[in-house]
C-alpha cells in the first residue's frame, strides 16, 4: 500500500476543459501506513470545478472506497442507454451524479462544498459522452492503483472491541 504522496496523472475528470467540469486528483493518504477500513481510506483530494462563470480549487477529504464504488457504477454505464452512477463523499464535499440517456450521452449533476460543515456550495450541470466515460474509467483505475482501498468494513464492524487489561490497584 503506498503511504506517500503520489505525483503523476491520476485524475477523475468529468465535463469539458473549456466548459463546466469537475476534476478530482488525490494527492496523498491522510493516515499513511494505517490499514484499517475506517481510518486508512481517507485521501486528500485536489478539487477543481467550473460551473458557469464560477470556478475554483480547494482540497477535500474523500475516501478510496468511494472512488471504487463509483468505478463499479460507471462500468455498468459502458455502452448503456440508461442508468445512473453517483459519486457521493460521506462528508458531503462532492456529489456527482451521471445519467446516461437513450443516445448514450452522459448528463451530470454536480455539487461541491468548500466546507461541508458550513454549507458554502456550488451546484451545476455538465455533459459528456461514452468516449469520456472510458477516460473517467481510466482515471479511476489510475487513482485506485495509486491509492487502493484498504481494510474490510464488514470484518472490522464484526470484530470484538479491544480491551485493555489494567493493573489491579495496590
Amino acid at each position: 500500500m503506498p503511504d506517500f504522496s503520489i505525483t503523476g496523472i491520476h485524475e477523475l475528470f468529468a465535463g469539458g476543459r473549456d466548459r463546466n467540469h469537475l476534476s478530482l486528483t488525490p494527492v496523498r493518504r491522510n493516515n499513511p501506513g494505517v490499514t484499517t477500513f475506517w481510518d486508512g481510506n481517507w485521501l486528500t483530494v485536489e478539487v477543481e470545478v467550473r460551473g458557469g462563470i464560477f470556478s475554483g480549487r480547494f482540497q477535500a477529504d474523500l475516501r478510496a472506497d468511494e472512488f471504487q464504488d463509483f468505478q463499479v457504477q460507471l462500468q455498468a454505464l459502458r455502452g448503456a442507454t440508461e442508468g445512473t452512477a453517483t459519486l457521493e463523499s460521506v462528508e458531503s464535499w462532492v456529489r456527482l451524479e451521471l445519467t446516461v440517456d437513450d443516445q448514450g450521452r452522459l448528463h451530470g449533476d454536480c455539487e461541491v462544498r468548500d466546507d461541508p460543515s458550513r454549507g458554502s456550495r456550488l451546484r451545476f450541470g455538465l455533459s459528456s459522452d461514452q468516449v469520456q466515460l472510458l477516460d473517467m474509467l481510466d482515471g479511476l483505475a489510475q487513482i485506485l492503483a495509486a491509492f487502493p482501498p484498504v481494510g474490510n468494513a464488514e470484518e472490522e464492524a464484526n470484530a470484538p472491541f479491544p480491551t485493555f487489561d489494567e493493573p489491579e490497584p495496590a
